[in-house]
């Protein structure tokens, strides 16, 4: 297995996250291993690297125009069809407040990582790992602001508010789902915002994790001695 050095899987680090073009190689390889007859086999140290029947090559001479270009991936869930409701508590209270959370303890963990450079190395994952999402959700606010995408979606409600009501059959089975669902986000307002602080402190405390494992350990009548580490 190998890994690309910091300074290329991690380029730009957290100017470049979130943004497009992001340049970084943040990638990985892996030799597959099969039996010497090439084929999927149990750990031996006879084992050999398998030899795939075809394999993707690097050109090394550039695109042109026309070039065929796959892009793969799954979003397994999408924000597209919230009702407005929705979009402008996530621009003016739930995303705002989990920033300002986050601001915080990035700042005390940015202090001591300055102060000592082992404490640098020891927190740098954690440290990403709080600036990933604190990152993203700057982005939701600017973005939703400058594309004046509250505005945006009213005006889309509204339209389709107009096309339902000129059609009777629709209207009936639909009429109030709209009206029903901005109200449900409205109800759901300091509910969603306690959560959010929640998430934030009191289940970031990594104590908390090490009793709900020991929890889980005991619930399950597993003794710990018999566990590998």
């Amino acid at each position: 297995m190998g890994a690309p050095p910091s300074s290329i899987g991690n380029f730009g680090k957290d100017t470049d996250n979130w943004m497009w073009p992001r340049h970084t190689g943040d990638f990985s390889m892996f030799r597959i291993y099969a039996g010497k007859d090439n084929k999927p086999a149990a750990y031996s140290p006879e084992n050999v690297p398998y030899k795939p029947k075809k394999s993707l090559s690097i050109a090394m001479n550039g695109m042109k125009e026309g070039d065929f270009t796959m892009v793969f991936g799954f979003p397994g869930r999408t924000t597209e069809y919230l009702p407005s409701e929705a979009v402008n508590q996530i621009m003016t209270v739930n995303d705002p407040a989990k920033i300002s959370i986050r601001d915080k303890a990035l700042a005390v963990i940015d202090q001591y990582m300055r102060s000592d450079e082992a404490i640098k190395i020891q927190y740098a994952s954690k440290y990403a790992s709080i600036s990933n999402a604190w990152k993203k959700w700057q982005g939701e606010v600017l973005g939703l602001t400058n594309t004046n995408a509250l505005a945006k979606k009213q005006n889309y409600e509204a339209e389709y508010s107009r096309l339902l009501n000129n059609n009777p059959a629709l209207k009936a089975n639909y009429g109030n789902v709209l009206n029903q669902l901005n109200e449900a986000y409205k109800k759901i307002k300091n509910f969603a915002l306690t959560r959010d602080y929640y998430l934030e402190t009191t289940s970031k405390i990594e104590l908390f994790n090490v009793v709900q494992r020991i929890r889980a350990l005991n619930s399950k009548k597993i003794n710990p001695s018999t566990l590998k580490r």
